[in-house]
């Protein structure tokens, strides 16, 4: 019951991990999905921004669902609104370590393999975020390999390039 609990970020932090967990045991994640909880999730974390506690268990949901292989539950991540909710972690929480990791784990997921989220991160401000976060954390290992993983996947798709080279020339 996220939904009617949407503004207490303790209850919307443990939610978010038991539906992690869930996901993760692979366990009745169809029916997460079709009960509406990657939209909670979504909701959660676009509500509590600034509460480090629901990013994180917020981008496990996200990565546990990217992780699943399953292309309904796929579909059930709205693109734009989940790469919007990543940017935002990346922004809001760069001093916070383990929500970076779990943020870029995602960005990187979604990214891997899909032209239009490469382009729909940049777009969203993904690279100047992600470039915050690795001068953030230089000596944090996973962070920069991470960072330098999305980086690399960025500049393999043309379209992306074509689209950060557009944003520079104006």
């Amino acid at each position: 019951t996220l939904e009617s609990h949407i503004d207490c970020e303790g209850i919307q932090k443990q939610g978010c991990a038991a539906i992690s967990q869930i996901m993760r045991l692979g366990e009745c994640r169809d029916e997460l999905v079709e009960h509406g909880a990657i939209n909670a999730t979504l909701a959660a974390m676009k509500c509590h921004s600034l509460y480090s506690g629901v990013q994180e268990e917020g981008c496990r949901v996200i990565s546990s669902v990217l992780a699943s292989n399953g292309a309904h539950r796929l579909e059930a991540l709205n693109h734009a609104d989940c790469l919007a909710r990543l940017v935002d972690v990346m922004k809001y929480h760069s001093s916070r370590s383990s929500v970076q990791e779990q943020a870029l784990t995602c960005v990187a997921q979604f990214i891997a393999y899909c032209e239009p989220n490469k382009v729909a991160f940049a777009r969203a401000g993904g690279v100047h975020s992600l470039i915050h976060v690795m001068k953030e954390k230089a000596k944090h290992e996973t962070i920069q390999k991470l960072g330098c993983e999305i980086l690399l996947s960025l500049a393999r798709s043309k379209n992306t390039v074509d689209y950060l080279n557009a944003c520079n020339a104006s």
